[in-house]
């Protein structure tokens, strides 16, 4: 018994090692990228250098699916490439011929593997690392995309059209993670306001993605501040336009309970006043957007306590009616003065 806990113990603290590692690096890489965002010089010295080496060597062939080790790679082997091609005068096309060292060569040609990865990343999600297959599939769906330029191009007005969505929704078929999804959820946003039919499509849709960390395709990739302003309006008027019709419940309560869940764990990031969403890299506030934020909030308050969710309305208020900037809006805002008196 003792045996296995230590050996428990010493599996914890490696897989806490590693963690850290994989942090650190991370912490180093976005320095070096703020130094080339702000024009400095930048320098990779021999012992990181190593550190990024064994890191790309270690995830040759990570899944896009691993997103943290995904993003982690493609930093790296952008740092990778720009600093051999100094170091040796060399392009991709020349590289082989050009990089002597063989170490060298080999990490040059991981980098350039993984980068490569990113042009069809959406595919490779869909379709795991077969190449043929996530080849195969980029070229169907660039066919359909063809056509809907060519039918945008005769009528600009067939934007939302039947025609136009039919086709969009053959994209998702071949891959589901494709960014079509987020021009579908606007499609469907804006049929919806007439056409209920069109409204059940959004929220099948928005669930979807929802359950499966389809977000993760839209902002986890990059820093977590550069949230895709498409998806992140979408997301929030799910909460409000599309779903708060004066008194009257559209999601059922198995829904309204999962996206509360949802909003306090894997999404959380989508409440955070800080990113550069609600904060933009000028120092200007987004009023509009940190309204529709707190107006989600409410609105899923509201519902969990319709639905008698009181552990986890309990739960939501703790969480994110805690936080400075989200109180700022309730306290300053009218439209919120039920709320503020529901508060107290």
């Amino acid at each position: 018994m003792e045996k296995r806990i230590l050996f428990y113990i010493i599996f914890l603290c490696f897989i806490a090692s590693n963690i850290f590692a994989a942090n650190s690096l991370e912490d180093k890489l976005k320095n070096i990228q703020k130094q080339k965002d702000q024009r400095q010089k930048t320098v990779i010295d021999d012992s990181l250098r190593k550190e990024i080496y064994y890191f790309l060597t270690k995830n040759e062939n990570v899944s896009v699916k691993d997103f943290k080790n995904y993003r982690i790679a493609i930093f790296a082997s952008d740092i990778v490439i720009e600093d051999l091609d100094k170091k040796y005068g060399s392009i991709v096309k020349d590289y082989q011929v050009k990089i002597k060292n063989e170490k060298d060569k080999k990490v040059y040609r991981i980098a350039l593997k993984i980068r490569t990865k990113r042009f069809y990343r959406d595919f490779y999600a869909c379709k795991g690392d077969d190449e043929q297959e996530v080849k195969e599939g980029w070229g169907k769906v660039d066919a359909v995309r063809s056509t809907i330029s060519e039918l945008l191009k005769k009528n600009k007005s067939l934007e939302n059209s039947d025609e136009a969505i039919k086709l969009y929704e053959q994209i998702l078929e071949e891959c589901k993670y494709h960014s079509a999804t987020n021009w579908l959820l606007t499609a469907y946003r804006v049929r919806g306001e007439k056409d209920d039919k069109f409204r059940k499509k959004f929220n099948e849709l928005m669930l979807r993605m929802l359950n499966e960390d389809q977000v993760d395709y839209d902002y986890l990739y990059y820093p977590v501040e550069k949230l895709n302003t498409g998806f992140v309006i979408n997301y929030l008027l799910f909460f409000t336009n599309v779903n708060s019709l004066k008194d009257k419940l559209i999601l059922s309560k198995e829904q309204v309970k999962f996206i509360a869940e949802d909003m306090l764990t894997k999404h959380q990031e989508m409440f955070n006043f800080r990113n550069r969403y609600y904060s933009p890299e000028d120092g200007s506030v987004n009023e509009y957007g940190r309204r529709d934020g707190v107006q989600a909030l409410v609105n899923v308050s509201i519902w969990l306590r319709e639905y008698k969710l009181d552990e986890l309305n309990d739960r939501l208020i703790d969480r994110f009616f805690t936080d400075e900037e989200i109180l700022k809006v309730v306290k300053y805002d009218d439209q919120f003065k039920d709320f503020r008196d529901y508060l107290k």
